[in-house]
């Protein structure tokens, strides 16, 4: 039977999903998640940080532009990962669903790409997302994006982005606009992080295109290090706009991403935990 609108499992649904594509497909972030790997709802996680940054006001942002010769796009390894999505309400911890996450480095081509496949699954429901970034600068080229009640088709050349935007099953709606700045695609915005030089006391900015929110800007900055689940990893704040923040944890040697905490509203937390062994090779 399928899900009614009051159905307790259907809001669920659509709050991780606003989760799962918070960053870049869907909606965005609200307040805070605490940096030392404790989130104001659920279990500590990780360790405590073995080091600290110096304050937002002493760091020196640097710009990244798709192409930027700091991307280590290489790093982000092949392979499929699986992520946990659980929230966080009111004491509770609530299973909701997991991501798949399938990356391939394709050279067939004249140029290589990088084809991401995301997959957002609960139960028999589904969101898919498909994206192909140019290497080794992740440029932005393609993305396809079938959600529960919409598909979205864009084209990325330089700053132009074109395509469509429709209901399913009915003809879409045309995009085509210029963009004020160079963007990467918001939807991979993760990839981006992965990629760049991180370190203690590094800090970057970087534009990226949703097709809800037009062009935001997204900052970056180290927070400190810590183990997690095992693994070296840094511990990187993001912000999206004043208020709009998460954390998340990436490997030091893998460039993994291994968890994420966003703050859905005031009393809804939602973590993206990498599941262990969970990485496989692409063919």
């Amino acid at each position: 039977m399928a899900d009614s609108p009051t159905d307790p499992n259907m809001r669920r649904w659509r709050l991780m999903r606003r989760g799962a594509f918070a960053l870049g497909l869907v909606s965005g972030m609200s307040r805070a998640v605490s940096g030392q790997g404790t989130g104001p709802i659920g279990s500590p996680v990780g360790s405590p940080l073995s080091s600290a940054t110096p304050s937002s006001q002493q760091l020196t942002a640097v710009t990244v532009a798709p192409g930027d010769s700091a991307l280590r796009a290489q790093r982000l390894a092949a392979g499929t990962q699986v992520f946990a999505l659980t929230l966080f309400r009111d004491g509770d911890e609530i299973p909701v669903g997991r991501l798949r996450d399938v990356l391939v480095h394709d050279s067939s081509a004249a140029a290589p790409v990088l084809r991401r496949t995301l997959t957002t699954e609960r139960g028999t429901l589904q969101l898919t997302d498909s994206t192909d970034s140019a290497e080794p600068g992740l440029a932005p080229l393609r993305r396809r994006s079938q959600q529960q009640n919409r598909r979205v088709l864009l084209e990325f050349v330089g700053r132009r982005v074109r395509g469509s935007l429709a209901p399913q099953d009915v003809p879409g709606v045309p995009i085509d606009t210029t963009l004020p700045v160079a963007a990467f695609d918001a939807g991979n915005w993760d990839l981006v992080l992965r990629a760049l030089p991180l370190a203690v006391g590094y800090a970057a900015q970087f534009a990226a295109y949703d097709v809800d929110a037009g062009v935001r800007r997204y900052q970056v900055q180290v927070t400190g290090q810590t183990t997690l689940h095992g693994e070296a990893a840094w511990v990187v704040k993001l912000v999206i706009g004043r208020g709009r923040e998460s954390y998340v944890w990436i490997g030091k040697e893998t460039a993994r991403l291994l968890q994420l905490e966003t703050m859905l509203n005031e009393s809804t937390m939602l973590r993206q935990v990498l599941l262990p062994a969970t990485t496989e090779r692409a063919r």
